[in-house]
């Protein structure tokens, strides 16, 4: 998971963007030497040609964006991806058309082409598979534990385990309730007490926190979180850790504080979100 301004950007979406592009300009190289049965070193030495496939590859990407192929629900389901993937291609086709007619010379042959946008789709759903088991490893994901029980813990579980690309893993939620350990709230459970806050933290090996109490003035651990903060794991507020995940701001968990104090950005949209 990588952060990008006040947003998460899922690490797979990244490593996936850069693998999936050089694989695109190896295609698009290689239907090129197919179809001219052109030398590879020739071709790479040739300045217009390496311009034209990157273009095209370009083209590509756009299309990819255009049709939310590095959105999370295209990692979850086949028929979403493939879905996309089959739009994607005639998004990029319809824009190559207009490439060519802008730039006649970059035009090969419409064999190179629909050879390029066979093996592109076959490519793109082939990694796709292969990404979704390589990134469920552990080593890449990231233990979380929420402070809290009430709305607000259960609204921000709920929008982390929406985002299964994030690679955010709930352990649990922290109380102050003793009845409540045990039970499921969303999914994850109530593992404890907010009074064991540290002893949880190294069992369970949580790497971010997330404060969710309702009652902050009696309730907050403040020496832990800050002893636990200087060791490296970090804390957020509900608010923060909601618009990072969903882009959204959830109105209801807005304190006045974080208003007059929170960092002030220009030219942002907002979308604010009020459940009832």
């Amino acid at each position: 998971m990588i952060q990008l301004s006040n947003r998460f950007v899922s690490f797979k979406n990244v490593l996936l963007a850069i693998a999936e592009t050089m694989g695109i300009l190896v295609a698009v190289i290689v239907s090129d030497l197919i179809h001219h049965q052109q030398d590879l070193i020739a071709h790479l030495a040739d300045t217009q040609l390496m311009i034209r496939d990157v273009s095209v590859v370009v083209v590509f990407q756009i299309s990819f964006f255009l049709c939310d192929m590095y959105e999370y629900r295209a990692f979850s389901d086949i028929k979403i991806l493939i879905y996309r993937c089959l739009t994607s291609m005639g998004a990029a086709c319809v824009m190559l058309m207009v490439l060519f007619s802008l730039f006649p010379d970059f035009y090969r042959g419409r064999g190179r082409y629909v050879l390029t946008a066979v093996v592109v789709t076959v490519m793109v759903i082939t990694a796709r598979s292969i990404a979704i088991r390589f990134f469920s490893f552990s080593f890449l994901q990231e233990k979380i534990l929420i402070l809290g029980t009430g709305e607000q813990a259960q609204a921000c579980a709920k929008a982390i385990l929406d985002r299964k690309d994030l690679g955010l893993i709930i352990v649990g939620f922290l109380g102050n309730d003793s009845q409540l350990i045990g039970r499921s709230l969303v999914n994850p459970k109530v593992v404890g007490s907010v009074h064991d806050l540290e002893y949880f933290v190294h069992l369970l090996q949580i790497r971010r926190i997330i404060v969710a109490l309702e009652d902050r003035r009696a309730h907050l651990p403040l020496d832990e979180l800050l002893n636990l903060r200087f060791r490296g794991v970090a804390v957020e507020d509900t608010p923060s850790i909601y618009e990072k995940v969903t882009g959204k701001i959830h109105i209801q968990h807005l304190r006045h504080a974080g208003l007059v104090s929170g960092p002030l950005r220009r030219n942002r949209v907002f979308f604010l979100v009020n459940y009832e």
